[in-house]
């Protein structure tokens, strides 16, 4: 579905690998809806005009969006409660994200289908030693979901101050690294990365790059 500028107008369609989209004139019952392309989200007043998101019902398992207002909010804490929800990448907009969100972020990180949460993109979201410590619990329990790739991505973002910062410090330094309270196995540092290991062989890597972010990725 691609909505127009000026909000008046819906057109259906289905993505060619070679041209432009194709236009379906009518949907059947049996026609499953992929994308939603709201053209900008930062287009003034479409969230009030054309409130999509509080009528979408069904369930979906990636979302890229900014936020447009609060039934935007609301679409994705609905969307990963019904715990469908597999990919999630949060855009920075006019509007920022509400601090609400963060819980619905953590319930998501825990959801047997999350596969993967990216906010390289965001302002004002950033990944926290909470968030850290979730994933890495679920890598130790084995329940992280499986990927075809040899290096999965699970979490991504700016690091969030305070303890994450001095993670960073300790691993470049070469210090004491901070002690994972409740954790089965302490972090080992290899290179530019810290990283933990359980039998199968399995790595979770933590590693900060050179252009400020952090990335969580399993080998």
């Amino acid at each position: 579905l691609n909505v127009n500028h000026d909000g008046t107008e819906v057109a259906a369609g289905v993505p060619a690998y070679y041209g432009p989209l194709q236009n379906v004139p009518t949907l059947s019952r049996n026609d499953r809806i992929l994308c939603i392309s709201i053209g900008d989200v930062d287009f003034a007043g479409l969230p009030d005009k054309m409130p999509l998101e509080s009528s979408l019902r069904g369930r979906t398992e990636d979302i890229q969006t900014g936020y447009s207002g609060e039934k935007c909010a609301e679409f994705i804490e609905r969307q990963i409660a019904c715990g469908d929800l597999r990919y999630l990448c949060l855009l920075s907009s006019a509007k920022d994200w509400p601090e609400s969100i963060k819980a619905s972020l953590m319930s998501f990180l825990k959801s047997p289908n999350f596969a993967n949460l990216d906010l390289t993109m965001v302002d004002g979201l950033t990944v926290d030693l909470d968030m850290l410590i979730c994933i890495v619990e679920r890598f130790f329990r084995g329940d992280l979901r499986e990927s075809t790739e040899r290096f999965h991505t699970f979490l991504s973002g700016k690091p969030a101050e305070g303890e994450m910062k001095d993670l960073h410090r300790a691993m470049v330094s070469g210090g004491t690294l901070p002690l994972f309270v409740d954790l089965p196995e302490q972090p080992k540092i290899e290179r530019n990365a810290i990283f933990w290991t359980r039998p199968g062989p399995y790595r979770l890597y933590v590693e900060f790059n050179q252009i400020g972010y952090v990335e969580i990725w399993q080998e």
